[in-house]
């Protein structure tokens, strides 16, 4: 069998971007409504969109490495989201779109190399000095002991109100986005699903909100890092993937891989990510396969007009970029 495509998945925006990368949050999969997406997206959505990922996000990818999207897209049916004085933030409207992002790369350089308190200000300071997208960035917002940035793009022209740059939201509680377990991927990005957007079904691990930034291990985090050890070279090479098929709970259909997307189970487990545009897909399989514990990968045309590469691994060992980072305090430090 197989599971029909919505247009979450096959809407490409940009080379790197696809409109699932955007429905983020885990609110979005934790409120349980159904989000059609002819009855969601709109025309203004999208132009927005495609501004924010080509005049905005790829051109900071150029200067500072792949982006991992932990908030971006709230759909207009949520009566609670992200808003305020300021305008609709998250909301994807009235001629601005906010994301909130991480560069893993440049949190890396940061980390290595200077105390972790003032990461959030020069995080901020470096994509403020990026004067390639000054023209259509407005807000930029850092998140008090997180590696995480929020932006908002305006087009170019476009009155900009950037008076609340100096502001400092707090650290949340713990959510998916907060886990690393790889140089460029954390939970979240393991848990995007079209298929669970349309029928309001929530693939996110359920241990995670807890209400606070402490984080105990779960089962999943051994897929997730087995998965990172393999794409991140790819990444490294090729540029970012957008994954569409994931961690899967038993509210998913069964097909003949579901077994293999219970990434609670001891494994192997499987994984289905869109290439980036352009990218050669042979080229993507030899990188992959190169990983001893990769048992299968296989490539297929998209109907983003990219390539989706599914690939099946063993659990590993990949002990690289663990933890919450950039901060945490010492009661909060992960227990490994």
């Amino acid at each position: 069998m197989t599971r029909e495509l919505t247009g979450w998945e096959t809407t490409r925006l940009s080379k790197h971007f696809i409109l699932l990368d955007f429905l983020a949050d885990h609110a979005v999969y934790r409120c349980r409504k159904a989000l059609p997406f002819e009855k969601i997206w709109n025309d203004e959505h999208d132009m927005l969109a495609r501004g924010l990922c080509n005049a905005l996000l790829e051109p900071l990818m150029e200067e500072h490495g792949p982006i991992s999207v932990a908030d971006a897209f709230w759909p207009s049916v949520f009566k609670v989201g992200h808003s305020s004085g300021f305008g609709p933030k998250h909301r994807w409207n009235n001629g601005e779109a906010t994301v909130d992002i991480t560069l893993y790369d440049l949190v890396d350089k940061f980390f290595d190399r200077m105390d972790k308190t003032q990461i959030p200000k020069e995080l901020e300071k470096a994509i403020r000095n990026f004067s390639k997208i000054d023209g259509c960035r407005d807000r930029i917002i850092r998140y008090i002991n997180t590696e995480f940035l929020c932006i908002t793009y305006k087009p170019v022209g476009a009155t900009k109100n950037g008076t609340p740059n100096s502001n400092k939201k707090k650290g949340e509680k713990l959510r998916a986005h907060h886990v690393r377990v790889g140089r460029y991927f954390n939970i979240l990005d393991f848990c995007h699903s079209g298929w669970a957007v349309e029928r309001g079904i929530d693939p996110v691990p359920p241990k995670l909100d807890k209400g606070t930034r402490c984080y105990r291990p779960i089962p999943e985090e051994g897929a997730t890092r087995s998965f990172a050890a393999a794409l991140d070279p790819l990444v490294a090479e090729l540029g970012r993937v957008s994954v569409v098929r994931g961690m899967e709970t038993d509210e998913f259909p069964r097909d003949e891989h579901a077994e293999l997307h219970r990434w609670d189970e001891p494994g192997p487990w499987r994984l289905v990510c869109v290439l980036p545009q352009g990218a050669d897909p042979e080229r993507a399989r030899d990188i992959v396969k190169k990983r001893s514990h990769v048992r299968c990968a296989q490539t297929s045309p998209h109907a983003s007009g990219s390539h989706a590469l599914a690939l099946v691994v063993e659990p590993t060992d990949y002990d690289d970029y663990r933890g919450l980072r950039p901060i945490y305090r010492n009661e909060d430090r992960p227990d490994r």
